[in-house]
């Protein structure tokens, strides 16, 4: 079953937060669609500015996700049992052989197919990295800071199976 998503009031900050990450998710849908699939039209409510960040963004995802960076590493050997992870340093200790250097958006494959970590530099503009920023100082102030950090821009929800 389809996850369904809730619906914010239209007065709510959230509203716009969640109308801009849907916007972005159908256009990063329909850019790693094979065949390509027709762009979605923003809703009005989004302003020029939101529009080409969201643009922005949903084109870095694309280039991330079509530059995929392979590892031999099995995610599954993972945990919290302190022994295990002692084991698991020791044989991929931090920087050994192998380290990765990315320089362009990427996502980082396991040998399992997960998706481990998206790699997106640019992925924000100056301006919505100063907007956001300048919100989060709103938001500590009202107390609630942490409250819409994680405001579906889920990459999961962008790219369902990984």
């Amino acid at each position: 079953m389809p996850y369904k998503y809730p619906e914010f009031p239209a007065e709510w900050f959230l509203a716009m937060t969640d109308t801009a990450s849907r916007y972005v998710a159908a256009r990063f849908q329909s850019l790693i669609h094979n065949p390509p699939l027709p762009a979605p039209l923003p809703t009005i409510i989004l302003d020029t500015d939101i529009v080409i960040a969201c643009d922005q963004l949903a084109d870095c995802l694309n280039e991330a996700y079509r530059n995929p960076v392979y590892i031999k590493h099995d995610m599954g050997e993972t945990g919290i049992d302190d022994n295990r992870e002692d084991s698991l340093l020791r044989r991929f200790p931090p920087g050994h052989r192998g380290t990765i250097y990315l320089e362009r958006p990427a996502v980082v494959v396991a040998s399992e197919g997960t998706i481990v970590v998206w790699y997106l530099p640019g992925a924000l503009s100056r301006k919505t990295q100063k907007w956001n920023s300048s919100s989060n100082e709103v938001l500590q102030v009202l107390g609630l800071a942490g409250c819409i950090g994680g405001a579906r821009m889920s990459i999961s929800l962008l790219a369902p199976g990984h």
